[in-house]
C-alpha cells in the first residue's frame, strides 16, 4: 500500500515540475554538472600517466576489468558477458602469461547494500584498475535508458567527497565513468550504448526497470552520451537487441533479450586490442624472477616508511662495508652448536660474523633492512641479495630462501632437479658456492629479514640452512624478534654482531603520525599529539600505526581526545580492539569468518579462495565480488595481497597472532574453519598439487581421522605426497600396541593373491603386493620392507586379505605378506602394529 502511494506521489510531482519547469530549467542543473566535470578534467589530464610497466604496482600480472552500468536493467548483458565473454578473453590472457580478474560489483548486490561501505568499494576498486594500468585502467561501461541511482546526502561521507570530487546529485554510475574514464581520458575504456527499439515490446509491468521517469534524471542521462560521443569517438558502440520474453531466475521474473551477439564480439575484439597493446613487451617469467621481483616491490615499499634510526642506520652501513663500528655489541660463540653445524659448513677459514638486527615486534626492523639494503644498492662495487620472510606466500619455506639464493650466486641448476632437492641438499650447494666466492673482489651483502616467521621456526632444522660464519668479502644481514626464543637460540649459537632496537624518540613518533594521519588530510591538535605520544607504547611504530588507522575511521573529533586516552597500550590489546570493533560493525557477518580462514590457511589462501569459502561450497556457489570487495575495504590496512595468483597473508605476525587468540581460540571455531578448507579443497578446488599438500593439514587440524587416513591412502591425488610425509600423517592413527612382544598371540597382514598381484586405482602403476600396508606408498625397488603384524588386540584368528577383507588361508601358494615402507617402519615403526585406528579397511 505503502509503495503504490509512494509511486502515485512521485508520479503527480514528475508531472508538476514538468508543467512548471521548462526545458531550459531542467537542463540548468546538468549544466552546472558539466561545469564541475570539465574543471576537474583540467586538474586530471595536466598529470602525466606513465604508459609503461615500471608504473605498474606489485599486480602487474594481473589484468583487472571494471564493469559498470545501471543496477537492474543490465542482466543479460552481464549473463553474456560473465558465461561468453570472460572465459575466453581469460583463456586469451592466460596464453600471453597474464590472468584477467573481472571486477564487476553490480553482480549480486540486493538493492538494500546502497550504502557508503558500497559506494566507497566500487571507486575503490576502480582505483586498484587504475593504479595497477600506470592510471589506465580496463573500464567497461553499459548505458541504456536510465542514470542510476543518485545516493542522498547522508549516505556520502566526508572522505568520500574530498576523495573523488564527488559532484551534488549525481549518480554512483556517472561518478565511475568520471572515476573510470572521463577525468583522464582513458585509451582503455569500452562504452556500449545500448538502443531503446526492443523496449516497444517489454511489458508494461517491467518498463520502470528499463527507463528512467524522472525528468531532470533523463537530461542527466542525454548529456552524459552526448559527452562520451564527443570525446570518446572510438571507443563508442551503440548497439540492438531484441525482447525474447520473460524468463523466471533465481526466484525472480526477468526480462529476455537476445541478438546480443555482436556485444559480445565487440566486447572480445577491443579488449584484446587494449590489452595486447598495453602489454606488448610483457613476457612471462620465470617463477623465480616472479618471486624476486615480488621482494623488490616490498623492499622498496619497507625502505620508504624508515623514521629515524640514524644510529642503527650509520653502523650496519660500516658492518656492510667490512668495517666494524664503535659501540657495536658482539655475542659469544656457545660451547655446542646443535643446528648451524661448523662441520657441515667447512667454515673454519671464513672470518665474517653473522650480523643481527633485534627487537620486539612491530619495532621497524623491517623498514631498517630495507633502507640498508636500497644504500647497499647504490654501491656499484656490491652485489645484494634479500629475502623478507612474509612477503610473498612462499617466502617462508627454507626451499624458497635457498633456491632464491642459489640463482643470485649464480649456481645454474636444472629447474626440475633443483624442486626434488632436500633443505640439506641445497644447503650443500650454498656452501660450495660461497667457496667458489670467497677469493672474489666484489662485496656480497646477503641480507634475510624476519627469521622469526620462517615455517619451520618451532623445528630442529630451524636456521640450518644459515652457515655460522662467512667469507670476508660476504655480509650476512639477519633480523629477528627477541621474543622468539628459539631463532633467538640458532642466531646466537655462533659469535655474531647485535643491533638492538629500542623505542623511537617521541620527535620521531609525533612525524610518523602526522605522516600517516596526513594521507587522509587529518591532523591532530597539539594537545591531543602530546597525549598520543606520552604513551608507554608510542616508540613502537607498529602501535603506532595501529592507533593511526583507529583514529583515522573514528567519526566524532569532538569526542577524539577522549579516544585518544582511552586507546590501549599495548601491541596485542590495541590490534584485539581494532579487530573487535571490526567484527561487531560487519553487517554481512563475513569478517570474523574471513578472518579466521586467514589465520588457519598459512598464506595458502587466494583471493578466488575466498570468495568461494564465503558462498557455499557444497555447491560450488561463489559469493557476489561485492561482498569480499566490502571486507576488503575494511581489512586492507590489515592484509598484504601478493602474487600472481593474489594469495591474502597479514602485513604482521601480531596480526596472525592476535586473529588466532581471538578468534580462534575457541576449538570448535578452530575445528570449523579447517574443516570448511578441507571440504574446499576436497571438493572444489581444481589443483591436484594444492589438493595433496593441503587436504591432509586441514583434515588433521580439523580432527577427521577417518577422511584424512581414506585421503592419504587411497585418492588419486595422494601420489603427490612424499612418502615422508604420507607416514607422518598416520603415525598418530596407529595402534601403539608392539606386535612383537607376545609373537604367539600376534598375526602377519596377508593379501590373498588376486589382490597382490592387482593394482590399485590410486596408485597408478603398483600392485598391491609392492606397496606399504598402512600408507600404501611404493617400496623401493629391489627393497623387501618391513615384515608388518596386527597386535594380540587386533589379531584375526581367520586371517583375512587387507585388500578385499575376504578371508584367506595361511597356504603360502595363495597369500603374500603385506610390507611396510621405510619410512612407516622407521624405528620402532617396524613393530609396532600396523592398525589404523578410526577407518575400516583393516
Amino acid at each position: 500500500m505503502y509503495k503504490k502511494y509512494k509511486d502515485d506521489l512521485a508520479t503527480v510531482v514528475q508531472e508538476f515540475d514538468t508543467k512548471i519547469l521548462g526545458e531550459e530549467e531542467l537542463l540548468e542543473p546538468v549544466k552546472k554538472c558539466w561545469l564541475k566535470v570539465e574543471k576537474q578534467c583540467e586538474k586530471y589530464q595536466s598529470k602525466s600517466v606513465k604508459n609503461s610497466l615500471d608504473s605498474v604496482s606489485q599486480k602487474w600480472k594481473i589484468v583487472r576489468l571494471f564493469v559498470s552500468s545501471t543496477f537492474s536493467d543490465f542482466f543479460n548483458e552481464r549473463e553474456v558477458l560473465v558465461k561468453e565473454v570472460f572465459p575466453e578473453l581469460r583463456d586469451w590472457c592466460e596464453e600471453r602469461g597474464l590472468r584477467l580478474v573481472e571486477c564487476d560489483l553490480r553482480w549480486g548486490v540486493p538493492r538494500d547494500t546502497t550504502t557508503p561501505d558500497t559506494i566507497l568499494t566500487c571507486l575503490e576498486e576502480i582505483d586498484r584498475c587504475n593504479e595497477e594500468t600506470g592510471g589506465e585502467g580496463f573500464f567497461m561501461l553499459m548505458l541504456g535508458e536510465r542514470y542510476g541511482w543518485k545516493p542522498p546526502a547522508c549516505d556520502l561521507t566526508e572522505y568520500v567527497i574530498s576523495k573523488y570530487e564527488w559532484i551534488p546529485e549525481t549518480s554512483i554510475t556517472f561518478m565511475e565513468v568520471l572515476q573510470g574514464m572521463y577525468r583522464q581520458k582513458n585509451p582503455n575504456a569500452l562504452v556500449f550504448i545500448r538502443g531503446p527499439d526492443f523496449l516497444r515490446d517489454v511489458p508494461q509491468s517491467h518498463l520502470d526497470f528499463f527507463k528512467d521517469t524522472d525528468k531532470i534524471d533523463q537530461q542527466h542521462l542525454k548529456m552524459l552520451k552526448q559527452k562520451l560521443e564527443k570525446n570518446f569517438p572510438k571507443q563508442i558502440f551503440p548497439y540492438t537487441c531484441q525482447f525474447d520474453g520473460l524468463t523466471n531466475l533465481m526466484g525472480k521474473e526477468r526480462v529476455k533479450l537476445k541478438g546480443l551477439d555482436v556485444f559480445a564480439q565487440q566486447t572480445l575484439d577491443f579488449f584484446k586490442e587494449a590489452i595486447g597493446r598495453k602489454y606488448k613487451d610483457f613476457k612471462s617469467i620465470r617463477q623465480l624472477d616472479e618471486q624476486n621481483e615480488l621482494q623488490r616491490l616490498y623492499m622498496e615499499t619497507k625502505s620508504q616508511k624508515l623514521i629515524g634510526r640514524d644510529r642503527e642506520f650509520n653502523m650496519l652501513k660500516e658492518l656492510v662495508r667490512g668495517r666494524i663500528p664503535l659501540g657495536i655489541e658482539k655475542s659469544p660463540s656457545k660451547v655446542h652448536s646443535y643446528t648451524r653445524d661448523p662441520k657441515f659448513w667447512q667454515c673454519s677459514e671464513w672470518t665474517s660474523n653473522v650480523v643481527c638486527v633485534m627487537g620486539p615486534p612491530g619495532i621497524g626492523k623491517s623498514s631498517l633492512m630495507a633502507q640498508v639494503i636500497t644504500e647497499g644498492m647504490k654501491d656499484e662495487e656490491m652485489k645484494v641479495f634479500y629475502h623478507f620472510v612474509g612477503s610473498t606466500a612462499t617466502s617462508a619455506d627454507p626451499s624458497s630462501v635457498l633456491r632464491r639464493l642459489l640463482d643470485f650466486l649464480s649456481v645454474k641448476m636444472d629447474q626440475e632437479k633443483i624442486e626434488q632437492k632436500t633443505n640439506e641438499e641445497l644447503s650443500s650447494d650454498v656452501r660450495a658456492a660461497l667457496a667458489d666466492i670467497q677469493t672474489s673482489e666484489t662485496r656480497i651483502l646477503l641480507a634475510f629479514d624476519g627469521l622469526n616467521e620462517m615455517s619451520n621456526n618451532l623445528s630442529i632444522g630451524h636456521l640450518s640452512w644459515l652457515s655460522p660464519m662467512f667469507p670476508a668479502n660476504v655480509c650476512c644481514l639477519v633480523s629477528c624478534t627477541d621474543d622468539h626464543l628459539p631463532t633467538v637460540a640458532r642466531v646466537m649459537e655462533h659469535s655474531s654482531y647485535i643491533v638492538s632496537l629500542g623505542a623511537l624518540t617521541k620527535e620521531n613518533s609525533a612525524k610518523i603520525v602526522e605522516n600517516h594521519l596526513g594521507m587522509y588530510s587529518k591532523k591532530l591538535d597539539e594537545e591531543q599529539m602530546s597525549i598520543l605520544i606520552a604513551e608507554d607504547c608510542a616508540g613502537n611504530p607498529f602501535w603506532l600505526w595501529l592507533i593511526c588507522e583507529e583514529l583515522r575511521v573514528f567519526g566524532d573529533f569532538r569526542t577524539l581526545t577522549d579516544k585518544i586516552k582511552s586507546v590501549a597500550n599495548s601491541v596485542d590489546s590495541l590490534l584485539a580492539a581494532n579487530i573487535s570493533r571490526l567484527i561487531e560493525e560487519d553487517s554481512m557477518d563475513c569478517m570474523e569468518k574471513v578472518l579466521g580462514l586467514i589465520g588457519c590457511s598459512d598464506g595458502s589462501l587466494t583471493v578466488t579462495d575466498i570468495s568461494r569459502l564465503l558462498g557455499d561450497v557444497k555447491n560450488r556457489i561463489a559469493v557476489p565480488p561485492i561482498v569480499w570487495a566490502r571486507v576488503y575495504l575494511h581489512l586492507k590496512p590489515y592484509l598484504r595481497i601478493v602474487g600472481y595468483l593474489e594469495h591474502v597473508t597479514f602485513i604482521h605476525s601480531t596480526i596472525l597472532k592476535v586473529v588466532r587468540e581471538l578468534v580462534l581460540k575457541d576449538e570448535s571455531q578452530y575445528k570449523s574453519c579447517h574443516q570448511l578448507l578441507a571440504d574446499y579443497y576436497e571438493y572444489w578446488n581444481e589443483d591436484s598439487y594444492k589438493r595433496a599438500y593441503l587436504l591432509p593439514k586441514h583434515l588433521r587440524e580439523a580432527k577427521l581421522k577417518s577422511r584424512l587416513i581414506k585421503f592419504v591412502r587411497t585418492h588419486r591425488d595422494a601420489i603427490h605426497i612424499p612418502g615422508f610425509m604420507k607416514a607422518d600423517y598416520l603415525k598418530g592413527y596407529r595402534c601403539h600396541q608392539m606386535s612383537h612382544q607376545l609373537p604367539a598371540l600376534t598375526s602377519s597382514v596377508m593379501i590373498c593373491i588376486f589382490c597382490a598381484n592387482s593394482k590399485d586405482p590410486s596408485s597408478g602403476f603398483q600392485l598391491n603386493k609392492d606397496r606399504c600396508v598402512v600408507c600404501c606408498q611404493g617400496l623401493f625397488p629391489n627393497s623387501s620392507g618391513f615384515a608388518a603384524h596386527y597386535c594380540m588386540f587386533h589379531s584375526q584368528g581367520i586371517p583375512a586379505c587387507i585388500v578385499c577383507r575376504k578371508m584367506v588361508p595361511r597356504l603360502s601358494s595363495m597369500v603374500v605378506e603385506g610390507r611396510l615402507c621405510r619410512n612407516c617402519g622407521f624405528g620402532h615403526g617396524s613393530k609396532q602394529c600396523v592398525k589404523l585406528l578410526g577407518e575400516d579397511t583393516h
